[in-house]
């Protein structure tokens, strides 16, 4: 189960995937709008996932926008997935975790090794800065 959100912290989107690296990229190939991969949760079982979602959906209903996506604060709705799983007894994974396995998984795709720069897009400079990562091009400004 996931959280997606755009660069501006609104609107959330929640649902699921066995794979948060494709369904990120393919989220972003129908928005304009960078999005970011806020949190994921692994579950015991997609019958879990599958009812925490309803239950998000159900209980945010007034704040839906369209299909999956709603306009409430970043941390309202991961607050509301999180108490929600903990009840349950799961776990989730933080945004820099995330970002640290999303690099990791790219990189052995890419087959990419560990000193390369980055080969996650969109990603701000401060970002892979904070992991001692050397900047990509894509971070660069135009003309650099």
């Amino acid at each position: 189960m996931y959280l997606v959100t755009t660069v501006y912290g609104e609107p959330v989107k929640v649902g699921i995937t066995q794979d948060p690296v494709l369904r990120i990229s393919e989220l972003q190939t129908a928005n304009f709008i960078e999005l970011h991969m806020h949190r994921f949760w692994w579950t015991a079982g997609h019958q879990i996932a599958a009812l925490v979602e309803s239950e998000f959906k159900q209980h945010f209903k007034p704040r839906n926008i369209r299909g999956e996506w709603f306009d409430l604060p970043l941390a309202e709705a991961s607050t509301h997935v999180e108490r929600r799983l903990k009840q349950i007894g799961t776990w989730g994974v933080d945004h820099q975790t995330m970002i640290n396995f999303m690099d990791e998984r790219e990189r052995k795709r890419c087959r990419m090794p560990a000193s390369a720069p980055s080969p996650l897009r969109g990603w701000r400079a401060q970002q892979l800065a904070a992991r001692h990562l050397p900047r990509t091009y894509l971070d660069l400004p135009p003309g650099a």
